[in-house]
């Protein structure tokens, strides 16, 4: 009979150090190849009927697919398809992004309440949409792929303050800050005021501060960041509303 331990055996086997204990149907995450021990860039999952699971490692871009060896006389079980590939960019976010200009977002309305008086690494420009409005002046926040800085959507927040965002933003993000420093304060915040705040009014730019750009992408931004850049210190800041 198939156990866990087959399944952590074959992991071990590519170098890795997997959990002490796999539950079927659950991803783990623990640390990739050579990584410190808070690391999570390495990943498995083993399937309900513990015939077969998937692993890899996100820092060295490993993926296996595992399967037991086929008992004698027993029908072979087919492999549970894998998790469907990651979301791709937007079009619409993509478009926005490149047609909005820099320099202008210290005067935006949004931006002047705030005490944002620089761009921060947003830009300005026109969108609609259906919180924002038609052709609305908003900032343009970036949404961001954490390893290599892909734009995949935007949040656009118009002079009121109402924010909607264009494309996939679980995993993604912004960073603002040092990020070659890993021991300095790193943070993760809901809002892109808030990670201004943070870094450039609080700690006089001598920090590193995520953007989740909301509440449930607070973990998985936590740990996409944890994964590709592997800080010393990392918290995630719970916030009222900007």
């Amino acid at each position: 009979m198939t156990t866990p331990t087959e399944f952590a055996d074959a992991i071990a086997a590519t170098g890795l150090e997997p959990p002490r204990y796999i539950e079927p149907g659950r991803i783990h995450r623990f640390p990739g190849y050579g990584k410190g021990p808070r690391n999570r860039a390495a990943w498995c999952r083993l399937f309900d009927d513990m015939r077969g699971g998937v692993f890899g490692d996100y820092s060295t871009g490993l993926r296996e697919v595992w399967q037991a060896e086929r008992e004698p006389d027993v029908a072979p079980r087919p492999i549970p398809t894998c998790k469907p590939p990651p979301p791709e960019p937007s079009d619409y976010a993509l478009r926005s992004w490149r047609a909005a200009v820099g320099g202008s977002v210290g005067s935006h309305p949004y931006a002047m309440r705030k005490g944002i008086t620089w761009d921060a690494g947003a830009q300005r420009g026109r969108i609609s949409g259906r919180v924002v409005g038609k052709d609305a002046d908003c900032v343009l926040v970036p949404i961001r792929d954490v390893t290599d800085g892909r734009v995949f959507a935007v949040q656009a927040i118009n002079a009121e303050g109402a924010k909607q965002s264009f494309g996939p933003i679980k995993g993604h993000g912004l960073l603002l800050g040092n990020t070659l420093d890993k021991s300095i304060p790193w943070f993760v915040a809901e809002g892109w005021a808030t990670a201004v705040s943070v870094v450039f009014h609080h700690k006089q730019g001598n920090a590193c501060c995520g953007v989740a750009f909301g509440q449930t992408n607070l973990d998985s931004f936590a740990d996409a960041i944890e994964a590709a850049h592997e800080p010393e210190t990392l918290t995630v800041l719970h916030e009222v509303d900007e």
